[in-house]
């Protein structure tokens, strides 16, 4: 399989893009994309039906190609696949029943082969965990499921998945492999250190967190690291100095980290970047200096032993990790991309599906998930 990654700031750049590749005689058959909300992203569809290319992707909050960090543009992945090998699956909203969408979508995968892998995207409103639970559940064994929730570059107003058949911001829109074709695996690093006790969420529902071992939830932030208040009482206030201190929760034999997004002034809530349950167990965590970079890398490089050969490469990292790491981020793509030196392309998600040291699927926030495609 030939891959190729790219760049561009503009719809036209995109299509210049490619007729650049088919110029140098590559025709891809498959795009993987990541775009800004400030992009022309409705019109990328009919970009690629033009040109007979299959197409899944979503909006984001920064993208990523090769070692480099963008902003308010557009990044791709060309792959020249065999279409008999994956499917591209459109699944809408109906009532957020993303349980019974994840079943769907797993029986789809059971009936095109029988060892099937999914790379999903979807709208910020999407309940991941019932999504990666239905398909589990479905296919009957854990499988292999990447992805992330859409950024809209940090506005937090509406984010989008999008494909041949159109754009979406209520929907998930989902690739699958033949994995006896096409090997898709990963794995998804944190590098975060817990610090302190274990807390109980008190009460809480959907993603927001109202109280914290029978306080309010800003109240047991504030006690471990102090005020986050600005007294902007205007509109809810995004949390820059809290997503630097995510949450490990206990998820069966693992954790996941969630990251804090908004407060909310009236009722001192916490709203999140991912589900929570009262009764979750957690500890605060905090990022180790530069050592948090250093111990993600090496974590890949360890990866990496097993794993060594791949045609392209698909990373997915928390925009609140960017946020609260700043340009180390860089240095980790940096680290990331010279261990395979394969073409790479990325975004900053809301939220991140990906596979951790224990083989189980999640949903996570303040973490780097990294995909592996590979041809056999």
């Amino acid at each position: 399989m030939k891959s190729t990654s790219f760049q561009v700031n503009t719809i036209q750049d995109l299509e210049q893009e490619i007729v650049r590749s088919k110029e140098n005689n590559f025709n891809p058959t498959l795009a993987i994309l990541f775009g800004s909300v400030d992009c022309e992203l409705d019109a990328i569809p009919a970009i690629f039906n033009k040109y007979n290319i299959d197409l899944i992707g979503c909006s984001s909050s920064g993208e990523i190609c090769q070692e480099n960090i963008y902003e308010k543009g557009i990044t791709g992945l060309f792959m020249d696949i065999n279409r008999d090998f994956y499917q591209i699956h459109i699944e809408e909203n109906e009532g957020g029943q993303y349980y019974e969408m994840g079943k769907k979508l797993g029986k789809i995968g059971t009936d095109f082969c029988e060892d099937p892998s999914f790379l999903s995207f979807f709208d910020m409103g999407a309940s991941a965990e019932d999504l990666i639970k239905g398909i589990n559940d479905k296919v009957g064994k854990q499988v292999n499921i990447f992805g992330g929730m859409a950024g809209d570059d940090f506005k937090m107003i509406r984010s989008y998945a999008f494909s041949n058949s159109g754009i979406y911001d209520n929907g998930v829109v989902s690739l699958i492999f033949n994995q006896d074709k096409v090997e898709m695996k990963g794995r998804a690093l944190c590098g975060w250190e817990p610090i302190g006790t274990t807390n109980t969420i008190t009460k809480a529902e959907g993603n927001i967190i109202y109280r914290i071992n029978d306080t309010t939830a800003v109240d047991a932030f504030e006690r471990y690291f102090g005020s986050f208040h600005n007294n902007n009482e205007e509109v809810e206030t995004v949390l820059v100095g809290v997503a630097q201190y995510p949450l490990q929760i206990v998820r069966g034999e693992g954790k996941v980290l969630r990251a804090a997004l908004k407060i909310n002034e009236e009722d001192q809530s916490i709203m999140m970047a991912g589900p929570i349950q009262t009764g979750d167990q957690f500890k605060f965590s905090v990022a180790p200096g530069f050592e948090i970079i250093e111990d993600t890398i090496q974590g890949f490089k360890e990866y990496q032993v097993d794993n060594p050969t791949t045609d392209a490469m698909i990373l997915i990292s928390c925009k609140a990790r960017h946020m609260s790491l700043g340009p180390m981020v860089e240095e980790e793509i940096k680290g990331i991309q010279n261990l395979w030196n394969k073409p790479l392309v990325g975004f900053f998600a809301y939220g991140e599906v990906g596979v951790n040291e224990v083989g189980d699927c999640n949903f996570y926030n303040e973490t780097c998930s990294l995909v592996l495609i590979r041809e056999k």
